[in-house]
């Protein structure tokens, strides 16, 4: 008896039946993974010293996660090489929801800055949401006999070299704020690097630095006890923990601008489930009245988003970094 070959119609008709079989099945695993999430402690990765801004954030979200989901949300502090080794720990961890990270807007910097990268920012990490907007705060040593930003400007024009400025790394927010004052204004100060905000702070509280535009977290308590005094503010709108310091814009300079975030981001193939509880855990998180004073009073303005409007941020702070860092002249790094 002759055999007849089934039709490539009957072919494509089978495939798509057993398809169409396999997709509850696939729904309803992806479903199972995300209901049983997180099944261990989660590591919350903060690129920076103990300290500092990002982590202070990060400490007061993975409290209010452990609370929320009955697993522990530790704190892993992995500083160095201005955030990438922390965040390439990340890009390649296991995608299961059990490592994240407390990113910054300094992430999208990275591209325009190194070309070693071992990790894509936009490609290898998935945006699960924002927890605030940040400002940085112009902060000076006392010795400094400024009280305003053209004050400040003349100091510096009549001492050229004079003047050393601690940033949190090359290619950093608060790098980049003052080589765009620098670029904007003609004067000429020193770069000292850090690895994160505490020790840029400490170093100028001690005098071993004069100028430091810090995230305004970690020098909110500083500039409450005298130690440092604050000039401007980075963002075109003042800052809500510091309504009566101008932005360096109503200080004299028009076109300023460079403000950030702080945000929980996974590796990119973070299932989809998961991902959304969590950022409806940080949306309703962020949300919370206790949450929202402490971040108010740690300087920054709380502020949740989608997982599209956050990838949609990242997209358009990689633009307007770029830009800022060839207006600035800060120079790449290999």
């Amino acid at each position: 008896m002759t055999r007849v070959a089934p039709s490539r119609r009957a072919l494509l008709s089978a495939l798509a039946s057993s398809a169409a079989l396999a997709l509850p099945a696939v729904a309803q695993q992806r479903s199972s993974e995300a209901a049983s999430w997180p099944s261990r402690p989660v590591r919350l990765v903060v690129p920076f010293p103990a300290g500092g801004g990002t982590d202070i954030h990060a400490r007061i979200v993975a409290r209010k996660l452990s609370e929320k989901f009955g697993q522990p949300f530790v704190v892993d502090n992995r500083s160095g090489a201005n955030g990438r080794i922390g965040y390439d720990q990340v890009a390649k961890a296991a995608p299961d929801g059990h490592t994240l990270v407390m990113g910054t807007g300094g992430l999208t910097i990275l591209p325009s800055l190194y070309s070693d990268l071992t990790f894509d920012p936009m490609a290898d990490l998935l945006p699960i949401s924002t927890v605030v907007r940040i400002q940085n705060v112009m902060i000076l040593h006392p010795s400094i006999p400024a009280t305003t930003l053209a004050e400040f400007i003349a100091h510096a024009r009549a001492h050229p070299g004079r003047i050393d400025y601690a940033t949190t790394g090359p290619g950093n927010p608060p790098h980049l704020a003052s080589a765009l004052l620098i670029s904007m204004t003609g004067i000429e100060m020193n770069h000292v690097p850090f690895v994160g905000d505490t020790p840029a702070l400490t170093n100028l509280i001690g005098g071993h630095v004069q100028m430091f535009i810090s995230p305004m977290a970690g020098a909110m308590p500083h500039i409450r006890d005298g130690r440092v005094r604050p000039i401007a503010v980075s963002a075109r709108r003042r800052a809500v923990a510091l309504p009566e310091i101008p932005t360096f814009e109503e200080a004299g300079l028009p076109g300023y601008d460079v403000a950030s975030w702080f945000g929980v981001l996974g590796p990119a193939r973070l299932p989809r489930a998961i991902a959304e509880r969590l950022n409806a855990a940080l949306v309703e998180i962020v949300a919370m009245p206790d949450v929202r004073a402490d971040f108010i009073a740690a300087g920054s303005d709380p502020a949740s988003c989608t997982i599209e409007e956050f990838q949609a941020l990242m997209r358009e702070n990689f633009t307007n970094f770029a830009r800022i860092i060839e207006t600035s002249g800060a120079r790449r790094q290999d």
